[in-house]
């Protein structure tokens, strides 16, 4: 029997042309999110985060992400708004044989990154990948 596909976490990425443009965001959130990655990804530079604490589940982790969005001071608001790229990207494992996932996300949560001129977006990672990647770091 194939294993179930797993909730993994919600990470919020945010993407301006310019670095200059999200050092207000970058200061706000320092300790308050933790952040996975920070540079440039295509044409934009982008910082990801993810909360600190464990992931209850999607809705839970967009509301506290939405949260901490919400808590920002004008100068790092404006910076948010100005944002090309405003993710609420939900990972999802996705065991060998898994041919459907289904994740249900509470009408408040994606209200909430509506509001907040997000998106909500959905990233499932094959398991035996995440695997061999992980096997790959602990050799290097």
């Amino acid at each position: 029997m194939p294993k179930q596909p797993a909730f993994l976490n919600v990470d919020l990425e945010v993407g301006a042309r310019t670095r200059v443009r999200l050092a207000p965001l970058i200061r706000a959130l320092r300790g308050k999110l933790f952040e996975l990655h920070r540079g440039r990804h295509d044409d934009l530079y982008r910082v990801h985060y993810e909360t600190n604490g464990c992931a209850l589940d999607a809705s839970a982790t967009i509301h506290e992400l939405a949260a901490a969005v919400e808590a920002l001071d004008p100068v790092a608001r404006r910076a948010w708004t100005d944002a090309t790229l405003r993710d609420f990207n939900v990972g999802v494992e996705l065991a060998r044989g898994v041919a459907l996932v289904e994740l249900a996300i509470d009408p408040d949560a994606a209200r909430r990154v509506v509001a907040l001129g997000g998106r909500l977006v959905f990233t499932a990672y094959q398991v035996t990948v995440l695997e061999r990647a992980t096997r790959k770091r602990a050799r290097s």
